[in-house]
């Protein structure tokens, strides 16, 4: 019997009255509902519960110093608003968190065998986790990875899970406890900002702080601490289960990556041991990626040889052909004490894959590199640009195929090992032409080469003595606004100081403990050594900053009927002289040309100009679908560096109706689900404040 008749049969009142009492209550729910509420859990309380039971919009409040009992596993909900999981005192923490900040921090542990502390099930979205330190109970636990996001078997886009944010949280194992990773970043829309990353390191094993393999993106990986054995953040390396899957747009800026000395066999702060150590960063399969802003430290030859980055195409034995990195920027970094510089492999040859394609190297400072500079197979359309490199070995080991649209202008660096060097055909002209046909060579400062077997059009100097400071700026005038854009030659220490505001490495962190409670007073553990290389110093008065150009917004959008979307780019900085950036469109859910129509340009900033827009057209396609979205990229800027955000989103809001049934969420299959709740004498207004026990 319907509710409303069954309520006039039991209590003698009209059927029309009760239809209208009825209504009024679903609106009541609805409103309480929608509205957020602040669930507190107290030590020793429900955390799985409250996650079960919040709502999107809802603030969970964990008290800080207090652990909460896990794994946690993260359920799919109705609705596009947070739920936000945080610390009673993470208000307190600004900036990127340390673990001498414990002590404000909630904790998450578990010790069930091989299970992450917080795993997510199939299209989970829209959680935040603020101010939380998560690791396993003890160092005798068994873990993979911390934290799981997605997984390497899902194969299906609408079951990724997606819109993660962890902001000032403490991931990490214990420093005897293997861990193989403290992300795996299987997912779309994830933040990951101010956090702390360590103890991530297994023997025999291939370890990484953020890994990601099986998700879209995008990413922000964002001023966070970075300490990994294997790969300190990596893209790529396993066959993704989603098939023609690139992870992309991704932004990693101002982070530190930082593999400790203690891990080196033979250091006089060796602890014993031997982890399997590899490189810093490594893509093997992505694309649209901003590297900007970071400091890559401590890397040598242990299971691999030391690479500080590298850029490697590979298609899991030719079983993801599609695979490629490409466009990617790398900007304003720092790479220092490492065994290896770059490698750039283009191809994964025999087996079928995509190209490399479209690299920016400019404006990095490398010191201390014990080896090669760059070893580079066939990649195409390389830019290395305004960098101040100095290592022992090669500047280039050339070999393999050949390196098309290769660009190397406005660098500083010394005749090291046999200086630009292609496998058999020797040092200099000829192993240029031979691997890097077509190249341009110009306004480079190689001190110590011999100016008759190099290009015209460069430095060659006897030595470095005297060209360059104590912080790398160059000071002497034969070098100065003589680059081809006229600016000084080498990298750009005040630019370089100011995007990595916020990197420097960290404090003196505790050990972590195992945890009964009350947890005992951590002890700190000694500071890493120090490289012996110098490093850059922020200007005590820098000049004005340098122009930067970046989009007015993070994300855009539009309903289908407006016909265009008008997206502005701004520059901020010394504006006093022309800049311009080149934009780009790329699919994401929306696809070109059914949703939109691919668009890219260049802008051109005159002098005094501050704001430039350009319209991208929307399609209305007469298809009935959710929201739908591409992104927008800024590249190759011209006077004027990347600011942020560089990568922009359009969403694109369905104007059909449905037909059969209510779109999910709506209003009409939010109220056929309360009315179903009303009649079990399930439902409750929600209180604004609720605590959980």
């Amino acid at each position: 019997m319907p509710i409303a008749h069954y309520c006039a049969a039991q209590c003698s009142v009209s059927p029309k009255l009760i239809k209208a009492f009825i209504s009024l209550l679903i609106l009541f729910t609805t409103a309480s509902i929608a509205s957020a509420a602040t669930l507190v859990v107290p030590a020793g309380g429900d955390l799985k519960g409250a996650i079960n039971n919040a709502v999107p919009g809802d603030t969970i409040v964990l008290e800080a110093g207090a652990t909460y009992v896990g794994p946690l596993w993260l359920p799919k909900k109705t609705g596009d608003a947070y739920i936000t999981i945080q610390s009673s005192r993470a208000a307190e923490i600004t900036g990127r968190v340390t673990p001498a900040q414990s002590g404000l921090l909630a904790r998450l542990r578990s010790n069930v065998p091989g299970d992450p502390v917080i795993n997510t099930l199939a299209g989970a979205h829209h959680y935040k986790f603020i101010g939380l330190d998560i690791s396993t109970v003890s160092s005798t636990d068994l873990i993979y990875d911390i934290i799981r996001l997605g997984d390497g078997a899902q194969t299906d886009l609408a079951n990724v899970p997606h819109h993660f944010t962890f902001d000032r949280v403490w991931i990490h194992g214990f420093p005897t406890q293997p861990v193989q990773r403290g992300i795996s970043l299987n997912t779309a829309d994830t933040s990951i900002i101010n956090s702390y990353i360590s103890d991530i390191h297994s023997v025999g094993v291939d370890t990484q702080a953020i890994c990601g393999w099986n998700g879209p993106g995008p990413f922000q990986i964002i001023n966070n601490y970075l300490e990994a054995a294997g790969e300190n953040i990596m893209f790529g390396g396993s066959l993704p289960a989603i098939r023609n899957l690139i992870p992309s747009n991704i932004e990693i800026r101002r982070n530190y990556f930082f593999k400790p000395l203690s891990w080196k066999v033979g250091h006089p702060s060796y602890a014993g041991i031997h982890w399997s150590i590899k490189n810093l960063l490594e893509f093997k399969n992505a694309r649209n990626v901003i590297v900007d802003g970071n400091v890559f430290e401590n890397s040598w030859t242990d299971a691999q040889v030391g690479y500080a980055v590298l850029f490697t195409v590979r298609s899991e034995n030719g079983l993801a052909p599609w695979a490629t990195v490409e466009n990617i920027t790398f900007t304003n970094n720092t790479i220092k004490n490492t065994e290896q510089g770059l490698q750039l492999l283009g191809s994964d040859a025999p087996y079928a894959s995509g190209r490399g394609n479209n690299l920016t190297v400019a404006n990095n400072l490398f010191t201390g590199i014990q080896n090669w500079f760059l070893v580079m197979s066939g990649f195409y359309n390389v830019t290395i640009n305004h960098n101040t490199h100095f290592q022992s070995g090669n500047v280039f080991a050339l070999t393999g195929e050949p390196s098309i649209g290769f660009i190397y202008t406005n660098n500083i660096t010394t005749r090291s090992g046999y200086c630009y060097f292609g496998d058999n055909v020797g040092e200099g002209n000829a192993a240029l032409a031979t691997y890097t046909p077509g190249y341009t060579f110009q306004r480079n400062l190689i001190a110590g080469a011999s100016s008759s077997i190099y290009p015209a059009n460069n430095f060659y100097p006897a030595s470095i003595t005297g060209v360059l400071d104590s912080e790398y700026r160059v000071v002497n005038s034969a070098y100065k606004s003589v680059g081809t854009d006229g600016k000084d030659l080498g990298c750009d220490i005040t630019a370089l100081s100011a995007a990595q505001s916020g990197t420097s490495a960290p404090a003196p962190a505790p050990t972590p403990t195992p945890t009964p409670t009350p947890t005992p007073t951590p002890t700190p553990t000694p500071t890493p050594n120090p490289t012996p290389t110098p490093t850059p110093a922020p200007s005590p008065t820098p000049p004005p900053p340098s122009p930067a150009v970046q989009f007015s917004s993070s994300s855009y959008g539009a309903n289908e009927t407006t016909g265009a979307v008008t997206i502005t780019v701004i520059r901020t900085g010394e504006t006093s002289g022309s800049s311009s950036v080149q934009y780009s469109t790329s699919d994401a859910t929306a696809l070109s040309p059914s949703d939109y129509t691919a668009t890219s340009g260049t802008l051109t900033f005159a002098a005094g100009e501050t704001s430039k827009s350009f319209t991208v057209f929307i399609n209305d396609d007469g298809t009935r679908e959710s929201t739908e979205s591409f992104n927008v990229r800024l590249s190759s800027p011209s006077n004027a560096t990347l600011g942020g955000p560089a990568l922009t989103t359009v969403n694109i809001v369905d104007n059909d109706k449905r037909k059969g049934g209510p779109v999910r969420g709506s209003p009409t299959l939010q109220n056929k689900t309360l009315m179903m709740d009303l009649s079990q004498s399930r439902l409750r207004p929600r209180a604004r404040h609720e605590l959980i026990c």
